[in-house]
């Protein structure tokens, strides 16, 4: 559905956003990293991202309190947590709450990372058709109301 697909990339370790830079090259989506929270949603607010990959462990948020946050402005974004250090506990009640979609371990294998993230594109697409889908019922809706007045009123 979307015409340009946008991934943001968020981790506080420049080799780490290197890395998933050179695995993800030949994708067929954009790539743009944020090294902070700040540049994050400055990146957020300038372009339509539809999947964010986040580290859950970075010095001036954690990767869930980040996704809270991008929610609240961009509920539909599918987010994706990112970590060496694994709370299942924590991540899983994230996963169950819905804010994050999928969880990878680092190190990551990039195959997995792929179709993970194509995944997560195909999910939003979904989303976004059914809510286009969905507003043209309530269309068709309103319209069948109008119909129906104006034929009870000639009746």
């Amino acid at each position: 559905m979307s015409t340009q697909q946008n991934l943001l990339c968020v981790d506080d370790e420049s080799g780490i956003l290197s890395s998933l830079m050179r695995a993800l090259r030949h994708e067929r989506f954009n790539v743009l990293t944020a090294s902070n929270s700040g540049e994050a949603l400055k990146l957020l607010s300038e372009n339509e991202i539809q999947v964010i990959l986040i580290d859950q462990h970075m010095p001036d948020i954690d990767g869930l309190n980040l996704i809270k946050k991008i929610k609240v402005q961009y509920p539909f974004t599918v987010a994706v947590i990112l970590s060496g250090l694994v709370d299942l506990e924590y991540i899983l009640a994230a996963i169950n709450r819905g804010d994050v979609q999928r969880f990878l371990a680092k190190p990551w294998n990039n195959e997995e990372l792929k179709t993970v993230l194509r995944q997560c594109f195909h999910h939003f697409d979904l989303v976004h058709s059914n809510r286009q889908l969905s507003d043209l019922v309530d269309q068709q809706k309103k319209q069948l109301e109008n119909l129906t007045v104006l034929l009870e009123g000639q009746g």
